[in-house]
């Protein structure tokens, strides 16, 4: 899983065990650079 680090300004790997979470979770490190880096 990747989230988006918002002081690197960059995409970072996370372990992600599938409980609770939030919306800046994604399951490629070019899905979440699509999404949030501007």
């Amino acid at each position: 899983m990747w989230y988006f680090d918002s002081r690197a300004r960059d995409c970072r790997t996370m372990k992600y065990l599938g409980c609770g979470g939030n919306n800046n979770r994604y399951c490629s490190r070019d899905h979440c650079r699509r999404k949030c880096r501007p």
